[in-house]
């Protein structure tokens, strides 16, 4: 349960900072400022939904796209039908999407959450976790180590390591964040 949920606020997290970043400066462009009402409905490629909610408690339905436009803009709207009219949501240059800010994430464990496809290791944002080595720690957790970090191991997973015939070498949470450099709980300086 605790990993799900370590899952679904990752998830949750990188949208909000996308968000975030669209919506905070992009709301006060002014009609004709170029990208204030991208065509979303343009050619396919260039917009991605990264989000989208069921209808609850009589709401709406809603999705969550982002685009790259023509010059140089990137935009988040969030809206029922994923269009700029019916939503809310701006644009920032590409090459500073946050405009600026910074978003600080306080992490449940790791930095990565990975599942396996196949023999493959995906991570929470479906790119590919190359693994190096692997280790347990003292609540039963496995955690994967590669070029890019550590990962904590989804829970549907644990049968892979249960099966094996040596259990990866044991490792204490409380030396896991020093030991492959991130920081759980980042505070403003």
């Amino acid at each position: 349960m605790r990993r799900n949920r370590a899952l679904v606020v990752t998830g949750v997290v990188c949208t909000g900072a996308l968000a975030v970043g669209g919506i905070a400066n992009g709301l006060h462009r002014a009609a004709g400022t170029p990208s204030a009402t991208p065509d979303i409905r343009g050619n396919a490629g260039t917009v991605e939904q990264v989000a989208q909610f069921a209808p609850e408690s009589g709401r709406a339905a809603r999705q969550v796209v982002l685009q790259r436009t023509p010059d140089g803009y990137l935009c988040v709207w969030d809206s029922p039908d994923g269009t700029a009219e019916h939503g809310v949501g701006g644009c920032n240059p590409a090459d500073d999407p946050l405009a600026g800010h910074k978003v600080f994430v306080s992490l449940a464990y790791t930095p990565w959450v990975v599942h396996y496809e196949g023999n493959a290791l995906i991570d929470q944002c479906g790119g590919a976790f190359a693994a190096q080595r692997f280790y347990v720690d003292e609540e039963g957790s496995v955690l994967a180590a590669g070029e890019r970090g550590v990962a904590l191991i989804d829970d549907r997973d644990l049968a892979r390591f249960a099966e094996g015939e040596a259990a990866p070498p044991p490792i204490r949470r409380a030396e896991i964040p020093g030991r492959f450099g991130f920081v759980p709980e980042p505070k403003s300086a």
